[in-house]
């Protein structure tokens, strides 16, 4: 048989493949609105396969040649972005050589991403590795290759699309030349609806301990959102809640939530308080209307404001026994943990105001606050000793913590500047306490 013959023969062969791929594309179900995929909450992930015929002009020889083939394709859109499409094909293809065809068996793996052109069409530019094998006179020879190229496909039926892809093939390795090629077939696609995940929302606090007060230090604490997929998110609400569930912010909104939101501690019903912890909830709706919630502890620490020409410092209460200077009784061994936390934070913020000093406040309860004559005497014989031993024993624990104890200074307050002025017994522990007070 001549080279002639074999080209006219070879051209009717990629004609039937290319004729029988329109007649079979328009004979599937015409019923489009039948066929119409649902649509439904969650990410869809497309599969498809496809039948190609395929047209090449290459060159051989230093001569023009061209040949046919024809693949077969697997793939998939949507797996891990909306609109990335992945290939994978297997094919054989011929090139009509001087001496006759020359085979190249092979493999294709494509990644490109889907854009809708119009409504009915569909444009995938893309790119590709190929490795085929040179089988010429039964003496395989890899060549590896590098096409790019676009898929145009066009809507016929329901998920049936006639495809038509130009692309071009520069050969890396082996007996090769760069080739250009048109692809002509069939691809039907399968649409496989992923759940919709629970959200599982999660809020974290960075820093864990922050101090709004203006001194350019941890002023901010940063509420990090995160949640399974925010894409699928209908409706979320972040909230801070104080003792009480006193709401101290509350912010919401609708679609996908924020990745951070900032709260300064302010605007809140009460001035918040160092050593309280505050609850930050964030709340989700999905799409199918499944609410879920996440939350995490902000707890304010060391606050240091601004009072004149010096600083008072606000911190966790340090807690006294009743009628004791003592930073625990013998049976607390929580109390006493407790209170020497603070300390050590005392200590360390003391560190960073290395040319002030620091006057320890003391503090007791007045139990007859009510008669002006018993509440002078109380002062004189109980209140102002017992206050002057609490803040010298504070003192004394400071500078077992490491600070000179030439800077720190006492006084005694007895039962000045109650907290809780009625004295009662639920409310007494809040006036047997120390402040401290910086100054230059």
């Amino acid at each position: 048989m001549s080279l002639g013959l074999k080209t006219r023969a070879h051209a009717r062969i990629f004609l039937f493949a290319a004729v029988f791929c329109v007649s079979t594309a328009a004979t599937v179900r015409a019923d489009a609105d039948a066929s119409a995929p649902a649509v439904w909450p969650g990410k869809a992930i497309i599969t498809a396969a496809s039948l190609e015929g395929l047209f090449t002009v290459s060159e051989e020889n230093g001569e023009a040649v061209h040949g046919y083939g024809a693949r077969a394709s697997f793939g998939c859109v949507g797996a891990f972005a909306r609109q990335l499409a992945l290939e994978a094909s297997i094919g054989y293809r011929w090139l009509e050589g001087p001496e006759g065809p020359i085979p190249f068996p092979g493999f294709l793996a494509a990644g490109g991403w889907q854009l809708d052109f119009f409504e009915p069409i569909t444009l995938t530019p893309f790119g590709a590795f190929s490795l085929e094998f040179r089988t010429e006179e039964f003496s395989p020879e890899t060549v590896t290759g590098i096409t790019g190229g676009v898929k145009l496909a066009f809507l016929l039926s329901g998920r049936d699309y006639l495809t038509l892809t130009p692309s071009v093939t520069v050969p890396i390795s082996g007996d090769a030349s760069p080739s250009v090629s048109l692809a002509l077939g069939l691809r039907s696609e399968w649409s496989w609806i992923r759940p919709v995940p629970d959200e599982r929302p999660i809020v974290r606090a960075k820093p864990e301990l922050f101090s709004p007060d203006g001194d350019g230090k941890d002023d901010e604490a940063v509420l990090l959102l995160s949640c399974e997929d925010p894409s699928l998110v209908s409706d979320w609400t972040v909230t801070v809640l104080g003792a009480g569930d006193a709401v101290h912010m509350r912010l919401e909104g609708t679609g996908r939530p924020p990745r951070s939101i900032v709260w300064n501690g302010e605007n809140g019903p009460t001035e918040i308080e160092p050593g309280v912890g505050y609850r930050a909830v964030f709340e989700t709706v999905d799409v199918l209307g499944r609410k879920e919630r996440g939350e995490t502890t902000v707890t304010c620490d060391i606050l240091v404001v601004k009072d004149g020409d010096r600083y008072r410092v606000r911190v966790p209460d340090i807690i006294f026994p009743s009628d004791s200077w003592e930073l625990s009784p013998r049976e607390s061994r929580l109390l006493l943990d407790a209170n020497r936390l603070v300390l050590e934070r005392v200590a360390a913020l003391f560190a960073r105001f290395p040319s002030y000093s620091m006057t320890v406040e003391g503090y007791a309860n007045a139990v007859h606050r009510g008669n002006p004559a018993r509440y002078e005497r109380e002062q004189r014989d109980e209140l102002i000793p017992l206050s002057q031993k609490r803040a010298e024993t504070v003192r004394d624990a400071l500078a077992m913590l490491g600070i000179d104890g030439s800077r720190i200074n006492t006084k005694a307050y007895g039962g000045e500047r109650p907290r809780a002025a009625d004295g009662g017994i639920r409310d007494a522990w809040k006036n047997r306490r120390v402040e401290f007070i910086l100054e230059r």
